[in-house]
């Protein structure tokens, strides 16, 4: 099998979403935060593109704007390309197929007040 395939163990789904990152740097333990997009999901990580890099293997927390949702994540993978940080975040815990559909979809699910058991 293929190392990718032994990598990627959930199955990622396109998303656009607007999202806050927000994370402190170990230097001067200062708060930053960015703007950008999530364009990728799956139960256990996220691709985002931000304006700059985050450190790899930086604690962050990831707001998704609208949703009422918030995730703790760690960079797993960073590139730059072009204009954007391209980024691979590894979620602390893995979320529900019912969050990732409402996540992918852009709407938040009807029936549920929480979005975690």
């Amino acid at each position: 099998m293929p190392l990718k395939k032994i990598r990627q163990r959930a199955t990622r789904t396109p998303c656009n979403l607007r999202v806050t990152i927000g994370w402190t740097e170990e230097e001067g333990h200062r708060d930053r935060y960015m703007i950008g997009a999530c364009v990728e999901i799956s139960a256990t990580g996220l691709r985002i593109e931000l304006p700059q890099p985050i450190p790899y293997l930086t604690y962050v927390t990831l707001r998704v704007e609208g949703m009422g949702l918030a995730i703790s994540a760690r960079v797993r993978h960073s590139r730059v390309r072009g204009a954007k940080a391209v980024m691979g975040l590894e979620l602390s815990e893995p979320i529900r197929e019912q969050i990732v559909e409402a996540l992918r979809t852009g709407k938040k699910p009807e029936n549920s007040r929480r979005w975690q058991d």
